[in-house]
């Protein structure tokens, strides 16, 4: 047996890249659902960074946004991505919009957003960021003291 006969079957990893905080402009790449090697479910939005405050990134950076499907707060967070997608952050969002968004076709594709991510502190005391999606040219971004 060879070092590379189970290449085929091979699940090929996201970006490994995550939202830090800050306030970005980004563009759709992929919407996707997998399922990982443990068997959760996640729906995953890559994008390509535009513009951004955080320091750690550049433009043309991707960053992955995985929604692990079996926590209380996915389809609230898919939710409001959707809307943002819309351009409307009161937009009614059924099953069927986000299906088709899952689809070959990607909709979403192309379509710039903003991400305000911010820094929060669970309630054991870990660290996590939460990317909160609007419509583009909602947020004004500013670093260094200069709109950006």
């Amino acid at each position: 047996m060879g070092l590379y006969d189970n290449i085929g079957t091979a699940q090929v990893s996201g970006s490994g890249q995550y939202f830090k905080p800050g306030q970005y402009r980004v563009q759709v790449q992929e919407v996707k659902e997998i399922t990982s090697r443990k068997g959760v479910n996640f729906f995953i939005v890559e994008v390509t960074v535009l513009k951004t405050t955080c320091p750690d990134y550049q433009a043309g950076a991707t960053i992955g946004w995985p929604v692990n499907l079996s926590q209380d707060y996915a389809l609230g967070n898919i939710k409001e991505f959707a809307q943002a997608l819309a351009g409307d952050m009161q937009a009614t969002v059924t099953a069927q919009d986000i299906e088709a968004m899952l689809g070959e076709d990607q909709p979403a594709a192309g379509m710039e957003l903003d991400v305000d991510a911010i820094e929060r502190i669970s309630r054991q005391g870990n660290t996590w960021t939460q990317a909160r999606w609007r419509p583009r040219g909602t947020l004004t971004m500013v670093r260094d003291g200069s709109d950006y």
